[in-house]
C-alpha cells in the first residue's frame, strides 16, 4: 500500500475488504480495496482522470422524453469532460442543477437520493439498459411515469438539506 501512496490506518483483512488508509499525496483518510490499489486505482480525491471529489461540483437531473426516463447524476463544474453535454448528445435534456462545494458533497447527495429512488422503484436498478444509454449511468435511470423529475428533484433538495444540517450539527459539536 505504501508503494502505491497509502498509509494503512488499520490491519489488513482481505484484498476485497475496504481498508482505512491515509493518502500520502493529499493527506486525506480514504477507504480503498487492496485489490483495486494493486490494479492501479488511486485516491479518489487526488487522482487526475475522472470525477474529482475535491473540485466544485453539482448534482443534476436530466430527462429523456423519447425514452420516458429521468436520471440524477453528478459532475464537476468547468471540466473538459462535461457529463451533462454527453447526456445532451444522446437526447437528454437538463431539468435542474444544484451546485455543491465539492465533489464529495455532490456524491453524498447523489448516493442518498439514489438509495431512496431505488427503494421507491422496488430496488430495480436501471429503467434503461446499458445499450440504450451508451454514455453510462443506466443503473441510475427511472421510469418518468412512476418517478417523475419533480419527485427526483425534491429528493435531491431534501438530501442536500439533510447533509448540510448534519454538517452544521458537527460544527456546533466541535
Amino acid at each position: 500500500m505504501r508503494e502505491q501512496g497509502f498509509e494503512p490506518l488499520e490491519p489488513y483483512r482481505s484484498a476485497l475488504a475496504k481498508w482505512r488508509c491515509c493518502c500520502l499525496t493529499c493527506d486525506r483518510e480514504v477507504s480503498v480495496k487492496y485489490a483495486k490499489v494493486r490494479n492501479g486505482s488511486g485516491c479518489r480525491y487526488c487522482k487526475k482522470p475522472g470525477f474529482n471529489y475535491s473540485a466544485p461540483s453539482l448534482v443534476y437531473v436530466v430527462i429523456h422524453m423519447g425514452a420516458k426516463a429521468v436520471k440524477p447524476g453528478i459532475a464537476n463544474i468547468g471540466t473538459r469532460q462535461d457529463r451533462i453535454a454527453s447526456h445532451h448528445r444522446e437526447g437528454w435534456a437538463l431539468f435542474k442543477t444544484l451546485p455543491c462545494a465539492t465533489g464529495e458533497e455532490a456524491w453524498l447527495v447523489e448516493r442518498a437520493t439514489l438509495v431512496r429512488l431505488w427503494t421507491l422503484a422496488g430496488h430495480k436498478r436501471g429503467y434503461l439498459t446499458a445499450e440504450e444509454m451508451p454514455q453510462y449511468g443506466w443503473t441510475e435511470t427511472f421510469d418518468r411515469d412512476e418517478i417523475g423529475e419533480d419527485l427526483v428533484w425534491s429528493i435531491v433538495q431534501e438530501e442536500f438539506a439533510r447533509l448540510r444540517s448534519a454538517d452544521d450539527n458537527k460544527d456546533d459539536a466541535g
